[in-house]
């Protein structure tokens, strides 16, 4: 987002509250402050004398809808689901703003050859679809799996361990969707089944030009119409196979969703827009994230 905003030639400041806390009085200069950070607390702000506009963006919904503090003028999620839940909170002026994806990292590398059969990228968490998705690609096609990232040394992965090679930064990460033919995707169980509770792998494998093998959830057919879901082990198993094998049909449907996201105005910049066409631009261009 501090990349959009900066695009949007707004003067931004990126400030951590994690070290500024309870420091309220260093914020008092600024026309905007937008947060994600549920331990700012937008009452005691105004308390201590701020003037600046609050704004809230949620992207952790709806696990952590309680977390964020009362009081903000501007409330996002990027669960459409979840909008509903905040205002029942008593929260008001809450909007659905999905995540995105970073057009300067996440993108085709036309140079790149998909020399690697399947990967995962994300943390070892058991809550995702490990039965429907992973668990399938490790006994099936163990050789050729490979899994990026951390938390993986948790008792409840020690199977998966041998496939993991390490946490990798966000240039890496789309070099190895630029290079691998099946990028898995999970969610967690509460994001499957709560409309629009979209992830940043949603958005970023497939603006990296990847075929995209998901679990299945609410709002997938944003991606397109033909993007590759499995509701069961088996449906994996076979998908992947098939998939594989068929060159042709796996890249025609990974262009489906490289132009679903890249032509539907997806990236933070268009979420930036989104914040400012609702906003308003009365409150001036300084911000603090």
């Amino acid at each position: 987002m501090y990349e959009g905003f900066k695009f949007l030639d707004y003067h931004i400041d990126l400030r951590s509250w994690k070290e500024l806390h309870p420091n309220y009085a260093a914020l008092q200069d600024y026309d905007v402050i937008f947060t994600l950070d549920s331990n700012f607390s937008p009452q005691m702000y105004h308390l201590a004398g701020g003037k600046a506009t609050t704004v809230f963006w949620a992207i952790d919904d709806p696990r952590c809808h309680r977390a964020p503090a009362p009081g903000f003028d501007c409330f996002f999620t990027h669960s459409r689901g979840s909008v509903k839940l905040h205002e029942d909170l008593g929260r008001t002026n809450v909007h659905y703003l999905p995540l995105g994806y970073n057009p300067e990292v996440f993108k085709k590398i036309h140079s790149s050859t998909r020399s690697q059969n399947l990967c995962y990228v994300g943390n070892g968490l058991a809550t995702k679809s490990y039965r429907t998705i992973l668990e399938p690609a490790r006994e099936h096609h163990g050789d050729e799996l490979l899994i990026f990232g951390k938390d993986w040394n948790k008792p409840e992965n020690i199977k998966y361990r041998k496939h993991v090679i390490m946490a990798v930064v966000p240039e890496a990460v789309n070099m190895i969707y630029n290079q691998t033919k099946i990028v898995l995707n999970m969610h967690t169980q509460d994001q499957r089944t709560t409309d629009c509770t979209f992830i940043m792998r949603d958005f970023e494998a497939r603006a990296a030009g990847a075929f995209v093998l998901s679990d299945t959830f609410e709002g997938q057919e944003f991606f397109g119409k033909h993007q590759c879901f499995s509701d069961s082990p088996a449906e994996t198993k076979e998908l992947i196979r098939y998939y594989l094998e068929n060159d042709e049909e796996r890249e025609k449907i990974a262009r489906e969703g490289y132009d679903t996201v890249v032509k539907g105005k997806n990236t933070y910049r268009d979420r930036c827009r989104e914040i400012r066409k609702i906003q308003g631009d009365e409150t001036g261009n300084q911000g603090v994230g």
